[in-house]
């Protein structure tokens, strides 16, 4: 369901809110000019490919919470998650290989259920790519420190441009998963931050979603949020006239309001590691200007008879540029 209130929007897009072959051996350190990237390389494989669980704390839109997470490979290479809540309100979230992405709430006997088709894990968002990532981001291995009692490479992914937030990883040195990740602004005040307190490896996938997934949904009066398909962006009643070097669009859609059935427009463009999201919907309920929580920034302005929100975990710089070039088709300026 999308409302028309900011706090609305923001659930919808940040509902459960953040890769592949076997790490390389810390035995065999790459040449020091390109250790950032071999790194970060090492990381998303161990992240797509390992079986792995533990204990891990999140701080994300200024709230701290502690979570048991849980990722899995079956037999066909496909990855699947659970994260789930140790002090209340207990929830369950649970990631398939299909995208969708189930929340259950045993105290109520509820779930939630969604299709989030650019979503890679709960954790951290990266990209199978990193060559697209260097003009926008310069890497660099700064260090060394311990996490959860394992030593780590300390990796900065610093910005080129005042578009993006910096990124921080401590990878461990013996299978390069990540043990921490921090988001950070231009002030270099801590944003959202994933540390696991404790971190495990596991030979076999007993601790993978429950087989019968049909039945769970079931079992707790299931609501279907969004199955939508991408839609052509030709479709959209509005165009982006500029975006900031290196975002690209990815997903257009159209969704419908509830309880009365208008219609949103919701387009997604991205960098690789920044998600931004625009929705075009009929002029209603006013919604503030500006509003920040965290790391998520949104911008909302009156474009005709409709309203353009524009949001996503950059600096309030990147939808303030976004939000300036929208144009409705066949606008004049």
């Amino acid at each position: 369901m999308i409302s028309r209130s900011f706090p609305g929007l923001w659930a919808v897009l940040y509902l459960v809110c953040g890769m592949i072959a076997s790490a390389p051996s810390h035995g065999d350190p790459p040449a020091a000019e390109n250790r950032a990237a071999a790194y970060l390389r090492a990381m998303i494989q161990a992240m797509r490919q390992l079986n792995y669980d533990g204990t891990v704390v999140l701080l994300r839109n200024d709230k701290l919470e502690t979570m048991r997470f849980i990722h899995s490979v079956d037999a066909q290479g496909q990855a699947q998650e659970r994260l789930i809540a140790l002090n209340s309100p207990l929830r369950e979230l649970i990631r398939l290989p299909d995208n969708k992405v189930i929340c259950v709430y045993p105290e109520s006997k509820t779930a939630l259920v969604d299709h989030l088709p650019l979503h890679r894990s709960f954790l951290i968002e990266f990209p199978e790519a990193l060559a697209p990532l260097e003009a926008h981001y310069a890497f660099e291995v700064t260090g060394e420190e311990t996490i959860a009692l394992m030593p780590a490479w300390v990796v900065w992914l610093r910005p080129r441009d005042e578009y993006r937030y910096a990124r921080k990883l401590w990878l461990a040195k013996t299978h390069f998963l990540p043990l921490k990740y921090a988001l950070l602004n231009r002030d270099a005040r801590v944003l959202e931050e994933v540390t696991f307190t404790e971190l495990h490896l596991q030979r076999d996938t007993t601790a993978a979603p429950p087989q019968n997934i049909e039945t769970l949904i079931a079992d707790n009066h299931p609501h279907h949020t969004h199955q939508l398909a991408p839609l052509p962006f030709e479709r959209a009643h509005f165009e982006l006239e500029r975006l900031p070097p290196g975002f690209t669009k990815v997903f257009y859609t159209v969704r419908q309001l509830e309880p009365d059935g208008a219609q949103v427009e919701h387009m997604i463009v991205q960098d690789g590691l920044s998600s931004v999201s625009v929705y075009l919907e009929k002029a209603g309920e006013r919604l503030p200007p500006k509003k920040s929580i965290g790391a998520i920034n949104a911008v909302s302005r009156a474009l005709d008879d409709y309203q353009i929100t524009v949001m996503g975990n950059v600096p309030e710089a990147t939808v303030q540029y976004i939000a300036d070039g929208v144009r409705l088709r066949g606008q004049d300026d």
